[in-house]
């Protein structure tokens, strides 16, 4: 794990928690996708980059029960555990760099809302492809929201 690029997520999730321009509330576009899959509830879902995310709590919300997280950041991670106490277990998170992420499991769906545009060149997206093939189900979903070509060239500093 790069130790510079766990450090600067450590210091944007102690600073500013919720206060980041991705921050959103639970978001019906999201819910709306998870129910256009038609999954059955016991599928396996592991949200990558989940930071401080809503989105596990709202899948457990509508029936969903082996969801996880995995996120660079353990201040990130702890807050989302605190708040999801009891709801999964503490082996559902998983403090990893997503390039090195090996969760011994696979997964039926993996979402990306937050991490694959800061992979900008060939060795790390090539280094995440290979987690993906490691730790997503065969014939699992993979679903990857990134910037547009024309959005943002920068985010939290990167």
């Amino acid at each position: 794990m790069s130790i510079e690029v766990q450090k600067h997520w450590e210091e944007i999730h102690q600073a500013k928690f919720q206060d980041v321009s991705w921050w959103q509330e639970k978001s019906r576009l999201w819910l709306d996708l998870f129910d256009g899959l038609k999954l059955a509830r016991h599928s396996s879902i592991i949200d990558v980059g989940s930071g401080a995310s809503v989105l596990l709590d709202s899948l457990l919300e509508v029936g969903f029960r082996d969801v996880a997280g995995l996120d660079i950041s353990s201040v990130a991670l702890d807050r989302l555990k605190e708040r999801l106490a009891g709801k999964i277990p503490d082996e559902s998170f998983y403090v990893s760099d997503v390039l090195e992420f090996d969760s011994g499991r696979t997964f039926d769906v993996w979402h990306d809302r937050a991490v694959f545009h800061f992979l900008t060149n060939a060795t790390d997206q090539a280094l995440y492809r290979e987690s993906v093939l490691r730790n997503l189900a065969p014939k699992g979903t993979l679903i990857i929201a990134t910037f547009a070509l024309d959005g943002p060239e920068q985010c939290s500093g990167l």
